[in-house]
C-alpha cells in the first residue's frame, strides 16, 4: 500500500469533511492544510493520522475514538461531549506532493483507537 509520511517533506492538500457525532452533524466544510497541521484548523488528530494513509482522491469514513477526537475535553465548540467518539466523512485530495513523500509509514495506524472504515 502506498501511503504518505509527510515527517520529511510538506505534503499540502485540502479535504473535504462532513462529521458527525450520534447522528448530529456538527462540521461540514473544505480545508487546505499540511500534514500535521489539521488541528490549526480546527481537525482532531485523527484526520492527520488517517490522511497520512490516504490515496489522491480517497473517500473514508473515519470513526475516531475519543483519543483521536476531542479527547477528555470535548469540543464546546463543536457541541461535542467529553470522551466521545465521532464520526469523519472525509474525502482528501493532495495539492502538492513529491516522490520523496510516498513511502510506507513506519507507524501504523493505533488500533483500535482509530478505526478506519474505507469506503470507495
Amino acid at each position: 500500500m502506498v501511503s504518505l509520511n509527510c515527517s520529511q517533506c510538506l505534503c499540502y492538500g485540502s479535504v473535504n469533511v462532513k462529521a458527525s457525532h450520534e447522528g448530529r452533524v456538527f462540521d461540514e466544510r473544505s480545508v487546505s492544510f499540511a500534514v500535521g497541521e489539521a488541528a490549526d484548523h480546527g481537525l482532531p488528530e485523527g484526520i492527520d493520522v488517517a490522511i497520512r494513509k490516504f490515496k489522491k482522491g480517497e473517500k473514508s469514513r473515519l470513526k475516531l475514538a475519543p483519543e483521536y477526537g476531542f479527547g477528555a475535553d470535548g469540543s464546546e465548540e463543536y457541541g461535542v461531549p467529553p470522551d466521545a467518539t465521532v464520526t469523519y466523512e472525509v474525502s482528501y485530495h493532495p495539492a502538492i506532493t513529491a516522490t520523496a513523500c510516498h513511502t510506507t509509514s513506519p507507524h501504523p495506524l493505533p488500533q483500535p483507537m482509530l478505526i478506519y472504515i474505507h469506503s470507495r
